[in-house]
């Protein structure tokens, strides 16, 4: 009796000569090769990853604005340990004449295929996604879909009022910024190990409105208090205008013209009369030695 490398299956090394009689010289004839193996047993196995689109505010506090989004990948895998628990290869038993040995529930036995020498690996195949799970399928590849809002509407609350989007980051509020303000679409690999989740954030900022001043409030004057001297304006300055500024210098002009003395044409016309005055009085007393001489 010799035992094979690979175990497993049992078989004469002479099947032409099956049948013999008692004998010690009979026992002689035959060599009989019994192969042994490890059985191997086929396991599946699920897992499921997933990217999380988170949408808060640019506060401190990042507040929550609207609930997230999660996007989920499934995954299936058949493989075959050994009576250890170690990943291995394996093959069907089958019997001498090329027939698959089954159990009494009659599925196939699976035995180490130590002939196969390659590293046994979990090959991972993408389950069809749901409804609403916002990925896309290729072949055995899947990828996470893009997620992009450019802005929420909050209702009520603290929050409320209009948020626009500003940028988006991974992993963090503050982390890696990311190129553009969206979750991007993401092929996925499928050796992640399961439970893997990634996490997008989308931040949004509230715009600021302008405050505007109307310009009627401009020139409002507060009532004077009895002892607090003349009212104050409302406004903290008030523009003036060139020309308001020529006006109350002319104006200026004008009310300091009716206190001070008179020059130029003014002087002229005295200068006139006193010399009007002087000449008549000459002449008169011309006319008064004449008569005394007379």
């Amino acid at each position: 009796m010799v035992v094979s490398d690979d175990f497993g299956q049992i078989s004469t090394n002479n099947a032409a000569n099956q049948s013999h009689s008692e004998g010690i010289e009979d026992y002689a004839k035959y060599v009989y090769t019994i192969h042994l193996a490890k059985k191997a047993t086929p396991q599946t196995e699920q897992k499921t990853v997933k990217r999380i689109v988170h949408f808060v505010a640019d506060n401190p506090a990042h507040d929550q604005l609207q609930a997230s989004q999660t996007q989920l990948i499934n995954y299936t895998t058949s493989y075959f340990t050994d009576p250890d628990g170690n990943l291995v290869n394996a093959k069907q038993l089958v019997d001498k004449d090329g027939n698959v040995v089954k159990d009494d529930a009659g599925n196939p036995i699976y035995i180490v295929d130590s002939a196969n020498q390659t590293t046994p690996l979990k090959t991972w195949t993408v389950l069809t996604p749901a409804t609403g799970d916002g990925v896309t399928v290729t072949g055995n590849q899947a990828s996470y879909q893009q997620v992009r809002q450019d802005s929420i509407d909050v209702p009520t609350g603290a929050l409320a009022g209009h948020w626009q989007i500003e940028r988006a980051a991974r992993d963090t509020v503050d982390g890696q910024q990311l190129a553009t303000k969206t979750a991007p679409v993401e092929a996925v690999d499928n050796d992640l190990p399961d439970g893997t989740v990634e996490h997008v954030y989308l931040v949004y900022t509230q715009p600021q409105t302008p405050e505007t001043i109307d310009p009627n409030d401009a020139g409002k004057v507060t009532p004077a208090t009895p002892g607090s001297g003349a009212g104050t304006a409302t406004s903290a300055s008030v523009a003036v205008s060139p020309a308001a500024t020529q006006l109350s210098a002319a104006d200026s002009q004008n009310a300091h013209g009716k206190y001070l003395p008179q020059t130029g044409r003014a002087n002229s016309r005295g200068l006139l009369a006193l010399g009007l005055t002087a000449f008549l009085t000459a002449i008169g007393l011309g006319a008064v030695n004449r008569k005394r001489q007379d």
